[in-house]
């Protein structure tokens, strides 16, 4: 008979879901589709009619056959929720970020996610929409959005009281989902169509409201803002907000310094709400209803189900939250028909019914965290336990007899930690490009002292709008060990190698962990059973070797990576050898630059510091995300053009913060060539021909020039080249000695593509096949200019724009080159 059949078939809907939206993406011919489908329907039912030695009973072969079913449900279900685009073809028609329109919708849900309590979110399901402005030529035709979430810089007077469930009609801006435009830069648009928000809307006010509200949802979310009120008067401050989001899912409450901290060291999952919080909440009401009232089964199950559920509303509706009540449910139903739980049993039920819910969760990061420890203890731990057992002589006395207990316990507390460690270790280097080296130690010793702070802070949340004095009794323990948690984080990140920086593993290295893993750990178990000792040290070692195959792989080549930062400039370089460069870096449309794009980006290219950092003059556009990584550390020397600090006062700022920094800074004149191994820089400009700056150009005219060379492939950096700058660099090309030919590979373009960049006369003299306009969708200043676009078609030069293109990536053995566009 079929063990676990939830579980096989959990396991074939993820299949049919990942090869239908990975295997066969690029090809969007139905006839492919369905031949696929019904070819991978075959082969399913051909396995499963040949294993007909497992199969008993006639109900066993039904159970075997239905797993097909289920393979193509995944792969249906994953490819209706990619296709549903919904306004996105009239966002690309029109060219814009921005839609004007009126929309009517079900509040589902209202949120707060600031403390500014002007701010509100209106979460809408069941959402229609009507163009307004010129796209009303449509002749006023009726979209479906799905679910909106409507931003309110400020409170609208017609929010009712009562707001939940009822149909609400806005006037409001419809917001495209960004794609991420760089390597490691959060997609979120994939992350909020897997929660099922289609659009961002802002709006100033409600044109109508109608219908009757859902009581629940509103008491939920009156309960909810009632205990925040509570614990931001009994704690304050930082504790108020960790608090919040630990207990309530308000994680924007707790400091971002703290959740950073919290990430790095490896319990960042504390402040979801998971099986912890929810079974403080279901299984209390659980004890009391069965052991206190000595009720049925039947009623403290339901009573179980429904104060987890009402806390999975109060909570936000999050993944773990909503696994974790899915997982109780069916504890109480096993409870209520006499059955025994099993813990892969339940966490199989949940993800069928989330997938089934919202197929494209099961490519998010907290989807898989989730589901992955729970799966980690229900197969992992018991093949490490099998692996780890070791046979001990009967102990004759009492003393033996305790310390073989106690010594049993730890090490099933850490083999449990292990087999969540391993289940997880993949997800975090594909999500977070990098693994917490102490974060198992560090579980294991903060993990059992949270529930005295969830307990303390649901309880102090409940009791504090009643007994003030009482509250900050009940939480005091709580925020002492908040102050040791904090504490033991810093210390376990300041230990010598405590971040593993993976980077970005490929597709086939996770697919390698995978397989080596569970083949080590499924040979490995059934061979230790037997007795067989040798497989046990295999296990015991592989298990310590397999996360090395997620190491970074080294490219073996010259790597450019034009980065897409809206309107500014910025372009990564790594040699051969691993010497890292970045030449710019600054976006006067995107904000914190440094944080949301430049960061994940080296952190997925498992970068610890950038080695040299070049600026080509003193824009804001070039050099505000430096600035950021400069306080974060991740400079390792900066590089300037020699002479510009007197007339650029922002030069001046940058020099001043690398000294207080402790970051060497390194001159560059005209003329002068930075040699790397095979690669060197050679700067053109700014320069009078002898060596000498030439004083009173502005920002743009002086502007560094940089000539790349490697081997025999060249690139030119050319800042915001302009004007006499351009014409100096000209003249210097003309008289260089340093290429026989003045001719390049590829050229960054002169300030964004302006009308006065990239004139006629230098092209002409650099003749580039490949030219890369970095610039940001649909900037104020109308780059890249038509004027610059027509002069680079004239000498047949390829164009690459990071606004339609986003990051273009340049690899080259030296002779040959690659060029690939992200979006």
């Amino acid at each position: 008979m079929i063990k676990r059949p939830l579980l096989w078939y959990a396991g074939a809907f993820v299949l049919g879901e990942v090869l239908a939206l990975y295997g066969f993406r690029a090809s969007e011919a139905a006839m492919v589709r369905g031949t696929f489908l019904l070819g991978a329907a075959a082969v399913f039912t051909c396995i499963s009619v040949c294993c007909r030695k497992s199969i008993r009973m006639g109900q066993s072969k039904l159970l075997w056959l239905a797993l097909p079913v289920f393979f193509v449900a995944g792969a249906a279900l994953a490819m209706m929720a990619e296709k549903e685009t919904y306004l996105d073809p009239v966002f690309t028609a029109e060219d814009k970020d921005e839609l004007e329109a009126e929309i009517s919708g079900v509040i589902e849900r209202i949120e707060r996610k600031s403390r500014d309590k002007e701010e509100i979110r209106l979460c809408l399901k069941d959402c229609t929409g009507i163009l307004s402005g010129k796209e009303t030529m449509n002749g006023g035709k009726i979209y479906e959005l799905g679910r909106v979430t409507v931003i309110f810089k400020k409170t609208p007077a017609s929010v009712p009281e009562s707001a939940e469930g009822r149909r609400v009609q806005a006037r409001c801006r419809l917001a495209a989902m960004e794609v991420p435009g760089n390597p490691g830069q959060f997609d979120s648009k994939g992350y909020y169509r897997a929660l099922g928000i289609s659009y961002f809307a802002y709006g100033e006010d409600l044109e109508k409201v109608s219908g009757s509200c859902d009581i629940l949802r509103v008491s939920m979310r009156r309960l909810r803002e009632w205990m925040a009120e509570n614990l931001e008067q009994a704690a304050g401050g930082q504790d108020a907000g960790l608090f919040r989001a630990m207990v309530l899912g308000e994680k924007w409450a707790a400091e971002e310094e703290i959740r950073s901290l919290y990430q790095n060291a490896g319990i960042g999952h504390l402040f979801a709400i998971s099986g912890l919080h929810i079974s403080l909440a279901g299984m209390g009401i659980y004890r009391v209803l069965r052991k206190e009232m000595k009720r049925s089964f039947t009623a403290a199950a339901l009573g179980c189900a429904g104060a987890s559920y009402c806390y999975y509303l109060m909570t936000g509706e999050g993944t773990s939250a909503g696994r974790a009540f899915l997982m109780l449910s069916v504890y109480g139903a096993g409870q209520v028909f006499g059955r025994q739980y099993d813990l892969s049993t339940g966490a199989a039920f949940a993800a069928l019914l989330l997938l089934v819910r919202s197929p494209l969760l099961l490519f998010q990061s907290g989807f898989q965290l989730s589901f992955g420890s729970v799966l980690a203890l229900g197969i992992l731990f018991p093949c490490l336990q099998t692996a780890f057992r070791r046979e001990e002589r009967p102990s004759q006395t009492r003393e033996e007899r305790g310390v073989r207990k106690w010594k049993g316990k730890l090490t099933a507390a850490l083999l449990s930690g292990l087999s969540i460690q391993l289940a997880t270790i993949p997800v975090q280097a594909a999500s977070f490009y990098q693994v917490p080296v102490f974060g198992l130690l560090l579980n294991l010793l903060l993990l059992p002292l949270f529930p005295i702070i969830a307990s303390s802070g649901i309880f102090g949340a409940l009791l504090g709008g009643l007994f003030p004095r009482i509250t900050k009794t009940v939480l005091f323990p709580a925020r002492l060990l908040l102050r040791f948690y904090a504490s033991a984080c810093g210390w376990s990140l300041r230990l010598p190698g405590a971040i593993w920086r993976t980077g970005r593993p490929e597709n086939e290295q996770l697919l390698l962990y995978g397989v080596l893993m569970a083949a080590l750990l499924c040979f490995g178990k059934r061979r230790a059973e037997k007795g067989r000792t040798a497989w046990r040290r295999t296990v015991r070692i592989g298990i310590w070797i397999v996360p090395f195959c997620l190491m970074p792989i080294p490219w073996h080549g010259l790597e450019l990576v034009f980065l897409d930062v809206g309107q500014g400039d910025g372009c990564f370089v790594r040699l051969p050898h691993g010497l890292t460069f970045l030449i710019d870096g600054g976006s006067s449309s995107e904000k914190e630059l440094g944080k949301y794009c430049l960061v994940p980006f080296l952190d997925s290219y498992a970068v610890d510091k950038v080695d040299y950092v070049m600026v080509s003059h003193g824009d804001e556009d070039h050099i505000n995300g430096i600035r950021e990584l400069m306080e974060e550390k991740r400079i390792a020397h900066l590089v300037l053009p020699e002479g510009q600090e007197r007339e650029q006062e922002a030069l001046a700022g940058m020099k001043n913060q690398a000294e207080q920094l402790g970051i060497p800074v390194r001159y560059l004149k005209q003329g002068e060539t930075f040699h790397v191994g095979e690669a060197s820089f050679t700067c053109l400009w700014p320069g009078n021909g002898r060596g000498q700056t030439d004083n009173g150009l502005d920002s743009n005219e002086a502007s560094m020039v940089l000539w790349f060379s490697y081997r025999k492939f060249d690139v030119l950096f050319t800042g915001d080249l302009e004007g006499t700058g351009e014409d100096g660099v000209k003249r210097y090309l003309e008289r260089w000695g340093g290429r026989e030919e003045k001719k390049i590979d590829v050229l960054k373009a002169a300030h964004h593509g302006s009308k006065n960049g990239c004139s006629e006369e230098l092209l002409q003299e650099i003749n580039p096949p490949y030219t890369v306009i970095s610039c940001g969708r649909g900037n104020r200043y109308g780059h890249p200019s038509k004027e610059a676009m027509q002069r680079l078609e004239a000498v047949q030069s390829r164009i690459f724009r990071t606004d339609q293109d986003g990051a273009v990536t340049v690899r080259s053995d030296g002779v040959s080159m690659k060029i690939q566009k992200t979006k």
